[in-house]
């Protein structure tokens, strides 16, 4: 059946400075039955703000944005195999706003748009089983 996507909100951030496109395992996206609203499967990478979330055409793949915050961490573009929930792929953008991500229609492309352009990129066959 279907399933409801979310991404939380970003824990507050702790006092101090932070390292830079730290990958510290928290969860970045959580899917919950719509049926029962049961946790079916939470998603780690990067933590922070998700920006945008696309499923890839065959269903297999699940992309989200990380927004970046400036001078304090990186954006990422981070990819899971959907039934699974590993992680197969994280891109860091640096001190971009990626403002959204989507699977193209043939689904071995992604379209990333960040600060006023929209960046067409091949996804890596290897990673993503193509």
């Amino acid at each position: 059946g279907a399933t409801l996507l979310e991404a939380p909100p970003p824990p507050p951030a702790p006092p101090g400075p932070r390292r830079s496109g730290r990958d510290d395992g928290r969860t970045l996206v959580r899917a919950y039955d719509p049926a029962d609203g049961a946790l079916v499967r939470t998603y780690a990478g990067p933590s922070g703000a998700v920006r945008s979330m696309s499923v890839s055409p065959d269903g297999r793949h699940l992309v989200a944005a990380k927004a970046g915050d400036p001078g304090r961490t990186d954006a990422w573009v981070v990819a899971w195999e959907i039934a699974t929930g590993r992680l197969v792929a994280a891109d860091s953008f640096g001190q971009r706003t990626i403002e959204a991500v989507a699977f193209h229609p043939d689904g071995k492309r992604l379209a990333i748009a960040d600060n006023g352009l929209v960046r067409i990129v091949e996804l890596n066959a290897a990673l993503f089983g193509q």
